[in-house]
């Protein structure tokens, strides 16, 4: 089967995102199917040493910073789009989309359209309606106008959780197939997880450093913690949101006097970032309920799990489907200072029983595995007419 894949990727690597890391997976799970891909990616490299590679190419090439891209990208982009999708009709079959910008949908589309090309959408969160509901009305507008597009017109839409399809079923024709890939990680290195009896325990968050993600929150609870325990340190790592956010955890960590109880890594590639997830005495989901917490699953959860460390999460969305408190992890109320400082009191003074309950979620986390994943998608592809 040959696909061409038409995503938001760099040549090298995922680059710590969590939407990337996931559509790699997709991907390689494919192509270990015998799947023949091609990438087209619409990411902005302005890297001159990135080079294309046999099976990836960019659809273009601007500074990200450049006036000319803002005027440019919404007439220009899509055209180029449209000539390539063309040129290229006899190397494909099937076209793989992620959320792909609103003015690369309608030659998507029509391309599908005039050609008899299937497409496989792949959509990580909610419209900004929901994710981002302090974006303007016309951003909410275009958003919702190119999902009906590309939505109607997908064969395969690939979502997170059942609530997730609830909501995508609303773009959906009656010959879309709404399939739900909650979690994908690589699970064939399984090791045991090394206990380095440190007297403070490394309590540690990985993922995108945001508000909603409970990085202010997770904050108060140090705060909290630190007038009753000195043995613990939390370590913060992950791409931050903005550079104004950034700074602004950062004075909160100084005001509340926390430097030597909370300390803020890089963001860092995602191989790297599970040798740092391993190297953890606890690991910890702090969401906070908002309008992203609706149906919610954290990418990172099966990576957590998968260390063999005692994991916390908040208790959102369809994590209870995957987590049962005290048994494969620990759940925490959403937004709750006493109750987050109660489960992680309660870990530090019975670390041995913790560790037995961290192994159990090994076990979940092997279900995770892209390759079962993938499966999946590609029985669906191959029911393709």
């Amino acid at each position: 089967m040959n696909i061409l894949s038409i995503i938001n990727l760099f040549s090298d690597g995922d680059r710590g995102d969590a939407a990337a890391i996931r559509t790699q997976f997709i991907i390689k799970g494919l192509l270990e199917n015998n799947c023949n891909i091609n990438i087209l990616s619409y990411a902005l490299d302005n890297n001159k040493n990135t080079k294309d590679k046999n099976n990836f190419s960019y659809l273009y090439r601007f500074k990200k910073n450049s006036k000319l891209n803002k005027y440019l990208k919404i007439v220009l982009f899509p055209l180029m789009l449209f000539i390539k999708l063309i040129t290229q009709r006899q190397s494909y079959d099937i076209i793989l989309i992620d959320r792909i910008p609103f003015y690369l949908t309608l030659p998507v589309s029509i391309v599908s359209k005039l050609f008899n090309k299937k497409i496989i959408w792949i959509i990580n969160e909610f419209p900004a309606n929901i994710s981002r509901p302090e974006s303007n009305q016309l951003t909410k507008a275009i958003e919702f106008i190119s999902f009906k597009i590309i939505g109607k017109n997908s064969d395969i839409t690939i979502v997170i959780s059942e609530e997730h399809k609830k909501h995508y079923a609303k773009f959906s024709s009656k010959k879309t197939k709404l399939l739900v890939i909650p979690i994908l990680m690589d699970t064939k290195e399984i090791s045991l997880p090394i206990y380095q009896n440190n007297i403070k325990k490394k309590i540690i968050y990985g993922g995108a450093l945001s508000f909603s993600n409970g990085i202010d929150f997770l904050i108060d609870v140090a705060y909290q913690l630190s007038l009753k325990l000195d043995n613990f340190e939390i370590i913060l790592f992950g791409p931050v949101i903005s550079k104004e956010y950034g700074l602004s955890i950062k004075e909160k960590i100084n005001t509340l006097k926390l430097t030597e109880k909370v300390f803020l890594l890089d963001k860092m590639p995602n191989d790297m970032a599970i040798k740092k997830l391993k190297n953890a005495d606890i690991l910890i989901i702090p969401k906070i309920k908002d309008s992203r917490s609706i149906g919610y699953i954290p990418s990172k959860l099966g990576d957590f799990l998968f260390t063999g460390k005692p994991t916390i999460t908040s208790n959102l969305g369809d994590i209870p489907k995957y987590i049962k408190d005290g048994y494969n992890g620990y759940l925490a109320e959403a937004d709750s200072i006493q109750s987050y400082c109660e489960c992680i009191t309660h870990i530090i003074k019975n670390y041995d029983k913790a560790k037995n309950i961290g192994i159990k979620g090994i076990e979940t986390a092997l279900s995770f595995n892209y390759k079962i994943q993938a499966k999946k998608i590609y029985d669906e592809i191959a029911n393709f007419n």
